[in-house]
């Protein structure tokens, strides 16, 4: 009896220890799972942080890769105004090296302009000649158009006389005119005997018919003269425009030369202002310098070390930035990829077109 009621206990004890454990753990399983909801919305709630925390780190990086890469931009540009600070110096050094240079240059002025009246003078008459030549040319062009129309007119007539059909014409009717005369004259013979009457009407037509032949042998006399008239001012006229196409084939060389000449003293003008502006910018007079080789320029638009020397004395003188960067921009379309000048002119556009906005900085 004893024994039942201990295995009673003790199942009792079993079943209310499994009991507990079963609440236990569904209490344990249910915070546990009101945790996991917490967990969930708390998740929830951070994520968009989260996500534009990590854009952000991400645009972070992007710029500090962007200002890495412009840092090594800016040191090779750095060592590119060091390698340009060199050349400077070492134009320099050449320059200085150059003085007697300058001194054969000036000397060299004070000959072009001792000799700068006679090209003046010579260059006045050349343009007197051009124009006597030109008016020359107007004046045998218009001679001959007239003479060419007068001279297709005669021949026209000289063809039409050619032909005889004026004379042909004349000599049939005269002919016409005799037989004419002749049957009137044998009509009259035939019948004067019965016709007594009409004598004086017979002999009537009989004299206009003669004063007709008399009036047609002029005509033709006169249309004969006439046509020889025509044949020798043809001929003249045919000789006249003979030499005058001769003279007008011979106007094109002279045009050449005088073009050859004009392009000579063209030529030896433009280096004499090219070397007053020279003279003037080393005797710092840079107004007149810039005047001289505006007009150098002025003859030859294309000479290189002309818009240099002015691009120059604007930038660095007379301080007209936009037109040294004018002069500098043609510089650099003329001049050799090798001329020592093209990095200086090349600097120069790029510092102040940066400066204007016109490009990038790099």
């Amino acid at each position: 009896m004893n024994k039942s009621k201990m295995l009673a206990l003790v199942i009792g004890i079993l079943i209310l220890c499994e009991a507990l454990g079963v609440i236990y753990f569904a209490n344990k399983t249910y915070n546990l799972s009101r945790k996991n909801q917490a967990m969930a919305a708390k998740i929830e709630s951070i994520q968009p942080g989260y996500a534009r925390m990590t854009k952000e780190s991400e645009e972070s990086m992007a710029k500090s890769r962007e200002a890495i890469a412009k840092y090594k931009e800016m040191e090779k540009e750095l060592e590119s105004v060091k390698a340009d600070r060199e050349n400077i110096l070492a134009q320099t050094k050449n320059l200085l090296a150059n003085r007697a240079r300058v001194q054969e240059l000036e000397d060299e002025l004070g000959k072009v302009k001792a000799s700068l009246r006679p090209v003046e003078d010579a260059r006045k008459k050349e343009k007197e000649q051009n124009l006597v030549l030109k008016t020359q040319v107007r004046k045998l062009k218009d001679e001959r158009a007239k003479l060419t129309a007068e001279r297709d007119e005669i021949k026209s007539s000289y063809e039409k006389l050619q032909d005889n059909t004026l004379v042909k014409e004349l000599n049939t009717r005269i002919a016409g005119l005799q037989g004419e005369l002749k049957s009137a004259v044998a009509a009259v013979n035939a019948e004067k005997s019965k016709a007594g009457s009409d004598l004086k009407a017979v002999e009537k037509r009989n004299s206009q018919l003669t004063q007709e032949n008399a009036r047609l042998a002029a005509s033709k006399e006169q249309l004969e003269a006439k046509i020889e008239e025509q044949r020798t001012n043809y001929a003249e006229a045919f000789e006249k425009n003979k030499a005058l196409e001769q003279e007008i084939r011979e106007l094109p060389a002279k045009f050449v030369e005088v073009s050859r000449q004009n392009k000579v003293l063209l030529k030896q003008t433009a280096g004499m202002h090219y070397n007053m502006g020279v003279f003037y910018t080393k005797h710092k007079d840079y107004d007149r310098a810039a005047n001289e080789f505006v007009k150098a320029l002025e003859i030859n638009s294309d000479d290189a070390y002309a818009h240099f020397n002015l691009g120059y004395i604007y930038a660095e003188y007379l301080i007209n930035r936009h037109k040294a960067m004018d002069h500098f921009r043609h510089f650099l379309r003329l001049a050799k990829g090798d001329d020592p000048d093209v990095n200086w002119a090349r600097k120069y556009l790029l510092t102040w077109e940066t400066y204007d906005g016109k490009r990038p900085v790099q």
